[in-house]
Order: C-alpha cells, then sequence, then structure tokens
C-alpha cells in the first residue's frame, strides 16, 4: 500500500497537507495533517490516493477539504454621525455593527467619551451583544448651549485579537427651525379685462436645522 502525493486543485497553493500511512500491508492508518502556514483565509481541495499493486480497484481517492476561516473582526456602517437638535430635543440614529470574519463575534460593547468633561448628552446602546448587532445613538439636547457637541463611542470585542472601532459622534444644538417669507403683502393692480399676474414670495429658513414638509393653507 502507499498513499500519495497529494493532488492540490488547479490554481490554488500547495504544501499544505501532509501525509503518513502507519504501514505498507493492510490493515494500516492514513495519518492527514493540515498547516494553515501563510495561507490566506479560504477553502483549500487536494485529491489524495490510496494505491496498491495489482489490485483492480486501485487507487481509491481521499478528497481533502481545508477551510482556513478569517479571524472575527468589527465592521461598522459608517465611522461619522452627524446628528441636529434644537432645545429639549433628543434625536436617534443607529449604526450596522457586523463581523468581518467567519469566527462569531461576540462579547460586544459600547462606551462613550466626551470631548468637554461632565458631558452626559449622549446614550450608546447596542441591540445585541454578538454580531450582527445595531448601535443606537440617542442624543438629547436639553441644557446644551447652542454649538457643536462632540463624543466618541467605542465598539469593542471580548474575543482576544480583535481591535476595537470608533464612530465620531457630532451633535449641533440649534435654534428650531421658523418660516421667514421675503414680503408678508402681496398687492395686484389690474386693468379690467387685462391678462393675469404673477408675483413670487420666497420661503425660507429663518432658524435652524431643516424647515421641512411645508404646505399652503386654505386661502381665506
Amino acid at each position: 500500500i502507499s498513499a500519495g502525493p497529494p493532488q492540490y486543485a488547479q490554481g490554488q497553493q500547495e504544501g499544505w497537507l501532509a501525509l503518513q500511512l502507519s504501514g505498507s500491508t493492510a490493515p494500516a492508518t492514513l495519518t492527514l495533517r493540515a498547516t494553515a502556514g501563510t495561507l490566506p483565509s479560504g477553502v483549500y481541495n487536494a485529491i489524495l490516493p490510496v494505491r496498491a499493486n495489482a489490485v483492480a480497484n486501485s487507487p481509491q481517492n481521499v478528497a481533502v477539504t481545508f477551510r482556513i476561516l478569517a479571524p472575527p473582526s468589527i465592521v461598522l456602517s459608517r465611522a461619522d454621525v452627524p446628528l441636529f437638535a434644537t432645545p429639549g430635543q433628543t434625536v436617534q440614529q443607529t449604526v450596522d455593527v457586523t463581523n468581518g470574519g467567519d469566527v462569531a463575534l461576540t462579547g460586544l460593547t459600547a462606551t462613550t467619551a466626551y470631548d468637554h468633561v461632565g458631558s452626559s448628552w449622549l446614550s450608546a446602546a447596542l441591540t445585541a451583544t454578538a454580531a450582527p448587532a445595531q448601535l443606537v445613538l440617542t442624543a438629547n439636547a436639553a441644557g446644551l448651549p447652542q454649538g457643536t457637541h462632540t463624543a466618541t463611542v467605542t465598539v469593542a470585542s471580548a474575543v482576544a485579537g480583535v481591535a476595537p472601532k470608533t464612530v465620531a459622534v457630532a451633535l449641533t444644538a440649534g435654534q428650531a427651525p421658523a418660516i421667514s417669507l421675503s414680503r408678508s403683502a402681496v398687492p395686484f393692480s389690474i386693468v379690467s379685462g387685462g391678462s393675469q399676474q404673477s408675483q413670487n414670495v420666497t420661503v425660507t429658513n429663518g432658524g435652524g436645522g431643516t424647515l421641512t414638509d411645508l404646505a399652503l393653507g386654505a386661502t381665506a
């Protein structure tokens, strides 16, 4: 009885499979040893023929599959989260937390560090302690002066070797939106039987944030 050499899949790296046959007469034990070495993560395949002289069904093949798993890593859907809030308003945004590897990403935690000591306007909570999860960022502008307030949220894992990732959060506390009209009175003057006239009134935001959902009311 003899075994090998391994026949590696076309285009794949070779040399990762070692073998040892306990003897040349059956029964014998074939020991296979796969070594990752510098191989990148992925699936590797090889065929190992087992032969015997003057035997009709020789060789018999052993199909070997070697999967190298990528280590877990934290992947965030975004690294910067801008927020805007008017005085007393609470706003919320989410960041997706996924696993960039093949091994389970567990033991997730989120901690907040403020750029100014004594701040407490941001709450960071994870929907789960294992990926996939969402990082829920809730900012409360109550009591904050107008301006931009910043904080950094660090997402980490209890799994050894997993690098933490950070999210930069910037909250702009400002005035509430307000409707501002370029003019409040529009006079029309036309000779009887004349053609129609049109005039424009510009609508802008006289406050902060974004002025949306504009609509016309009933004409009095």
